[in-house]
Parts: C-alpha cells; structure tokens; sequence
C-alpha cells in the first residue's frame, strides 16, 4: 500500500472503466498509486498531540511525532488488516458518484452510482472481475456503444486478467489497491485531534497541485488514533469534492461469483 507526493497524472481508480472525460475530470480527486508494500515517509511538520497508545510503533521507535510518521503508523495498520467497509462520495458541478465497497485482501464487492436511476455492481474474487449495470451505467460509465448496452443490461459479465480494462475495472475493490487511492500531496502539517466518525482521530493535511484539477487540492486524511487506521479521507479542488469514509475493519463479508457470467471481451464482440 502506497501513499506518494503527488507528482505525476492522476489516474481514475475505484473500479472505473473507460468514463467519459467529464466524469474523469469530476473524479481526478480519487488517486491511483503505482505499486508498493508500504507507504512513503512523506515531510511531516508540527508534533501530534500526546497519546499513549503504542500498538503500532515499532519496538524501539518513537510514538509519531509528524505528519510523515502518522502516515506511516495508519499505512502499517491498514496494511496489517483483512478486509474494510469504504463509502466514497464524488460530488462535482454536474452531478454526485457514489461507491460503496467492502474490500478484502483477495475479494472485494461495489455498488456504484453514477447518477439518478444508473447502478452498477463490482465483484472481484481472486482474478476474475465480475460486473453488471443498467443500460444507462454500461454506457455511460463503462464506455460501451448503446446497442452492446441495451443487449447486455443486467448481464453479469467477467473479465479476467489480460482482457481489455481488467485492471480498470479491478482496481479499487481490494484492500490493497482501496488504500492506494488515499493520496496525499505535500507538504502536510498535523491538525488538532478530533472527534472524526466516532473516534478521537489524528488530522493530517496536505496541499498541492494534481494535473487535471481545477486548482489546488486540499487534502485531509483523519487517523484513529487508537488503532491507528484511516477514518477519514477529504479532498477538494475548486467545486469538485471526495469525501471516503471507513469502517468495518475486520468485519468478514462473502462475496458470490455470479452463475452463468458472460465474457466482457465476448459479450462486445457480437
């Protein structure tokens, strides 16, 4: 799990496909980071509020005292983890996405909305990606010509690895690659401690600029500060916002492989 400066194109994530450039340009908020097991040591600033818990600090090391250091205290439990509940609300000029997941290391399952009367659903089980939508999200969010749309609404239809935006679709609706889309821009201060989602949780907040958004990008990022897991996540540029919220850390969930799913690469072809 990588959280990264941000310094170079953003790239959608969260199990979008080939959307429309105004919806990319709504979502840019929502960063894909390239590979890695740990997040970045990124430059921190004041010193956190004292606390005592130390579950996450390694033996010898101090409790965080930056920003950089709580960033890598909450990668460190994210990681350590086994599954999440994430509700993500994309709100923009034109409209509001919302995605509501619970991942796990290797399955994963995400109700999408792109918009009034569009639904689609993501489920990932080991390699095989699984989704389906109304003619309108096919279209729409997935990129598909209307008639392939009007002829496959309803239909669950799988991708696996190799096939055209497997990694599109997939990328969001795991524990792993869920985490990556919590960026951070510097450089980053601390915040005052506050009650975020229930907890007292550490604030930590970067600004900087990320190519295709309007402007400037505010991001806050709230750590519990008892188990040290993200709670919190906010960015806004300009009228364009992200608001992730998570939850459920641990909670197990079952996700079922639709029976008689259609090839992606198959189901466009007729």
């Amino acid at each position: 799990m990588t959280i990264l400066p941000e310094s170079s194109p953003a790239a959608t994530g969260r199990a979008r496909g080939p959307i429309p450039p105004v919806v990319v340009a709504a979502l840019v908020l929502a960063l894909a980071a390239a590979g890695g097991g740990a997040w970045y040591l990124l430059r921190g600033s004041a010193p956190a509020k004292p606390v005592s818990h130390t579950k996450y600090v390694q033996p010898g090391q101090l409790r965080p005292a930056t920003a950089a250091q709580w960033l890598a205290a909450a990668g460190r439990a994210a990681a350590a983890a086994t599954s999440v509940h994430i509700t993500d609300v994309d709100r923009m000029a034109h409209g509001t996405v919302t995605f509501n997941d619970d991942d796990g290391r290797t399955t994963g399952r995400q109700i999408i909305t792109p918009g009034p009367g569009m639904r689609a659903e993501v489920r990932v089980i080991g390699t095989s990606t699984y989704f389906t939508g109304n003619a309108a999200t096919l279209t729409t969010f997935f990129g598909f010509r209307a008639d392939q749309a009007a002829r496959l609404r309803g239909r669950w239809l799988v991708l696996r690895p190799g096939d055209p935006q497997y990694d599109t679709v997939t990328e969001g609706v795991t524990l792993s690659s869920a985490i990556k889309e919590l960026r951070m821009p510097t450089p980053m201060t601390l915040l005052p401690e506050q009650r975020v989602g229930g907890v007292e949780a550490v604030g930590i907040r970067g600004t900087g600029r990320v190519t295709g958004a309007p402007g400037p990008v505010t991001v806050t990022l709230w750590i519990d500060d008892t188990t040290m897991r993200p709670v919190r996540y906010e960015a806004r540029s300009g009228n364009i916002s992200e608001t992730t919220t998570l939850t459920k850390w641990n909670v197990p969930f079952t996700v079922v492989a639709p029976a008689d799913a259609l090839s992606a690469v198959a189901g466009t072809k007729a």
